[in-house]
């Protein structure tokens, strides 16, 4: 058995408490910045692990008025995982295909999301300082055609 101090003892009545008011308000997800560090806490029906390893970006079509044969939608890039937005590329911004279009920080762990193909900055569905959840729209990138 593992002897606990009073600070120990203390830290898993805060935890076993944040526990219960996730439960009992129906929360998927925690995250607790302090100056001591940053913690995410999710239940089963919550978001992605954040701490885990980033899956490549999906790209969804954003929907668009009719527009003429030529043009190409736009791509929506969404968060991977659950993080804190550090940095965008500005709108019309022209970028290569794995070229970084955000950055997300988890924890201690920074990473980026990079462009799929090469395109323009159309827009933003997000803002820097921003908690994205996973799936999270970050960037809308207009392929080159």
């Amino acid at each position: 058995m593992i002897e606990l101090d009073e600070a120990a003892r203390k830290a898993i009545d805060n935890a076993r408490a944040l526990t219960v008011i996730m439960l009992e308000q129906g929360w998927g997800t925690v995250h607790v910045v302090s100056s001591e560090g940053e913690y995410f806490l999710a239940r089963e029906s919550g978001h992605c692990d954040p701490l885990a390893p980033a899956a490549q970006v999906a790209a969804a079509p954003v929907a668009a008025a009719p527009v003429a044969p030529a043009a190409v939608p736009a791509t929506e890039i969404k968060a991977p995982h659950i993080a804190t937005v550090v940095s965008l590329a500005a709108v019309g911004t022209v970028v290569a295909a794995g070229q970084a279009l955000a950055t997300l920080r988890v924890l201690d762990t920074v990473s980026e999301v990079v462009a799929p193909v090469a395109g323009t900055i159309a827009g933003h569905g997000a803002a820097v300082g921003d908690l994205a959840e996973f799936g999270t729209v970050l960037v809308r990138l207009q392929p080159q055609p």
